[in-house]
């Protein structure tokens, strides 16, 4: 009796420790975005834009760690993480900026190379603009983001976007 007490109690910890156990970056997205990206582009109105981005793998390959530099004369600069949000199931970007900005964006996750985040507790009604990333695997060593938002949820406008290559080590 006391063998299969002792068992069920290993059988619960095992479970219990498999519920606590944290949700993993769809891989072939963490593999692909993970290094140095160089790229060029426009904003909405025609201006170009030049900026860098590096993503690396941090908490043992649980997130992501996402750094944006525009190049001079834009002067943006952005730190975000990209992970699993474990009570929804959906891939979450954390975004701070040298304007003081801080949001969080939510996705359905990495789609046929692609990922769409959208910005999280802005409703269209209390007059917020709605704001949405979108990354695109165009090969396999470029991307696309677009920048979009949008006053009525409906309607989206370009912010910007820029083509990345991969940075040669």
């Amino acid at each position: 009796m006391r063998r299969k007490l002792i068992a069920l109690m290993f059988c619960l910890a095992g479970a219990a420790h498999a519920a606590d156990a944290p949700t993993p970056l769809n891989e072939d997205m963490a593999a692909f975005f993970s290094g140095h990206w160089t790229g060029a582009g426009a904003f909405g109105n025609g201006k170009k834009i030049e900026a860098d981005v590096d993503f690396q793998r941090e908490l043992d390959s649980q997130m992501l760690l996402y750094r944006h530099t525009d190049k001079a004369p834009n002067s943006y600069k952005a730190l975000g993480t990209w992970g699993v949000d474990k009570a929804s199931g959906k891939l979450v970007m954390h975004v701070s900026d040298n304007f003081g900005g801080a949001r969080r964006f939510e996705s359905e996750g990495w789609m046929a190379g692609i990922v769409e985040f959208n910005k999280v507790g802005v409703p269209v009604a209390a007059g917020n603009r709605q704001e949405r990333f979108t990354f695109w695997r165009k090969s396999p060593n470029s991307f696309r983001m677009n920048y979009e938002w949008s006053a009525d949820g409906a309607k989206w406008v370009l912010g910007d976007f820029i083509d990345f290559e991969r940075k040669q080590p």
